[in-house]
């Protein structure tokens, strides 16, 4: 029995016959992988490019106005999915309005903020009512106003989400309105 087992293991070396089958299995597996990480790349690639238009289209819109109403607020809000496609800002994102300025050379104030979408994200420039936190180098003339847009986003990849971590995607852009200051809502 033991000479059978070695002539078994003999032979079962020097066979090639499934040599290519096995080959082509871990070179498709590879390809595989290989081009779902592409996809997914693409696609968290195209996140932070939608994700950025729709914070400049926003803060854009907004700061075209001479004055604001909510009901406008409302309507520009409506337009981001639009914008976002194929991406559900509404259900997975979150956008925030705010206005801020310098009145008589009193400090930074939020004059208002409006947001929209069904994700938990606070605003990273304040609230109204606390202390305004701008970026470094950006700053706010007496008697100028700042509209500023930010975007978070929860992204979940589609590709092995258990394995890749979740992760918050955020831009902000930043105005000046055009035709007045824009320092409360009609």
């Amino acid at each position: 029995m033991n000479s059978r087992i070695k002539r078994w293991f003999r032979r079962l070396a020097v066979d090639r016959r499934g040599a290519l089958i096995a080959e082509a299995a871990m070179t498709i597996s590879v390809l595989v992988s290989m081009s779902l990480a592409g996809l997914e790349f693409a696609r968290y690639t195209l996140l932070h490019q939608k994700m950025e238009r729709v914070a400049a289209q926003i803060g854009d819109l907004v700061s075209r106005e001479d004055m604001i109403t909510s009901t406008d607020l409302t309507n520009i809000f409506a337009a981001i999915n639009q914008v976002a496609g194929p991406f559900d800002v509404e259900a997975n994102g979150k956008v925030i309005v705010s206005s801020v300025g310098v009145t008589g050379g009193g400090p930074l104030t939020m004059f208002w903020q409006q947001s929209s979408g069904a994700y938990a994200a606070p605003s990273h420039i304040g609230t109204p009512g606390n202390t305004v936190t701008l970026p470094s180098g950006f700053t706010i003339a007496t008697g100028s106003t700042a509209i500023i847009a930010e975007v978070t986003y929860h992204y979940t990849p589609w590709v092995l989400p258990g394995l890749i971590a979740t992760t918050e995607v955020y831009h902000a852009a930043f105005f000046r309105p055009r035709f007045g200051t824009l320092n409360q809502i009609n």
